[in-house]
């Protein structure tokens, strides 16, 4: 025992960040000293044996140089703290109508739970639970769907990453949580596309004006903000093409912004030659800088405003009295340009062109929209394996 504890002696005295002390009932245990990033000074107790304390030391060192030292104070900021460099972040890259979703979505679901918890006391366990309780129906209150549950979650992850990035916490919590598929179309309903008939019947039912809107959304897979956005000299009438090069928005406030299509990227798309013809005959005459789409005032500075019941004013309420009028069930602007890929595919369209048509990202993310469009392309793999296996065989 005293050659032990001469050991242990020498050892304390050659390593200086090392210490030991008692207990009250007279046992020993050993602490160490370091320094945080920030040049302050502390110290860690309880290590039963020197050897233990140099390890834990070491181990703290290496996480320090490879930048995960995490300081328990940091971790006591709250979510609020956070949310406003989170709301700035977004701000920049996002443009206002999904800035405002995300805003929303922060003051009906993430705030209200989350908002005065400290970073370091957000538990995936927790996290969990919530997510259960958005999906699931409290009293008279209808459940999230998995879009507004997915939303609200990745509001708190980004939350929660800029703490992990500032060195607040040590990973975040939201890896570990599973969150809700978002099921295709509506309520996991199939997505509903309209035939060329029914294109036709629509557009008969809400007039010349709006039809154009109809067909030009059908047919060339615009959004609504890039219908807005359409001037006529976006027209090209001897290539048969309409040049996508912005759109309009619109945030919380009701204040409209000019901007790039989704995705930044401006695109060119065809124009079928009937819808060619009716485009001719509505910009002849007219101004380069004119809007392709106006107000039934005629009002050249005001967009549209997005087609829906809005009280019946006519300005809004065109879509959904056409459909009245044309026996079709009920269906929003954008659902017009799920039926524009649809068409396209009917057509014998791949998925590039597709892809281009609509001014999605990449192919993958056309894929992932429309997979059930190409269920017929499977079909036809299945069907050639089959042919190659006959023809493979001796004869």
């Amino acid at each position: 025992m005293a050659a032990r504890g001469i050991d242990e002696e020498e050892a304390v005295k050659a390593d200086p960040r090392i210490k030991r002390y008692r207990l009250a009932d007279g046992s020993q245990r050993y602490m160490v000293r370091f320094r945080h990033s920030d040049g302050s000074q502390t110290k860690k107790r309880g290590f039963a044996t020197i050897p233990e304390a140099r390890r834990w030391l070491e181990d703290r060192n290496t996480g320090a140089r490879q930048g995960s030292e995490v300081r328990a104070s940091a971790g006591r900021v709250t979510v609020s703290d956070l949310w406003e460099a989170f709301h700035e972040q977004k701000r920049v890259a996002l443009k206002p109508s999904a800035l405002a979703s995300l805003e929303s979505s922060w003051t009906t679901h993430v705030e209200p739970r989350w908002g005065s918890v400290a970073v370091a006391k957000v538990a995936a366990s927790d996290v969990q639970e919530w997510v259960a309780s958005l999906k699931s129906t409290r009293g008279e209150k209808r459940p999230a769907s998995a879009s507004v549950v997915i939303r609200a979650a990745e509001v708190l992850r980004g939350i929660l990453g800029i703490a992990v990035r500032d060195k607040r916490i040590t990973r975040n919590p939201l890896d570990d949580v599973a969150l809700p598929r978002k099921p295709k179309g509506k309520a996991g309903e199939a997505r509903r596309y309209l035939t060329h008939g029914e294109v036709t019947k629509l557009a008969t039912a809400v007039g010349p004006e709006r039809g154009l809107i109809v067909y030009t959304t059908a047919y060339c897979g615009l959004r609504f903000g890039e219908i807005n956005g359409l001037r006529i000299a976006d027209y090209d009438s001897g290539r048969r093409r309409i040049r996508v090069v912005r759109t309009y928005t619109q945030d919380r406030a009701g204040k409209w912004h000019v901007g790039t299509p989704k995705s930044h990227e401006q695109r060119t798309v065809p124009v079928p030659q009937f819808l060619s013809l009716l485009l001719d005959r509505h910009t002849k005459g007219k101004e380069g800088a004119e809007r392709l789409f106006v107000r039934q005032s005629g009002d050249q500075t005001q967009p549209l405003p997005y087609p829906g019941k809005a009280n019946g004013w006519s300005e809004a309420s065109w879509l959904e009295l056409g459909l009245i009028t044309a026996g079709l069930a009920r269906l929003t602007i954008h659902d017009l340009r799920h039926t524009a890929a649809s068409l396209a595919v009917q057509a014998g369209a791949n998925v590039k062109a597709v892809q281009r048509m609509l001014g999605h990202a990449s192919a993958a993310e056309t894929l992932d929209v429309y997979a059930d469009l190409f269920d017929d392309d499977l079909d036809d793999v299945a069907v050639r394996l089959d042919r190659a296996r006959t023809e493979s065989e001796p004869k």
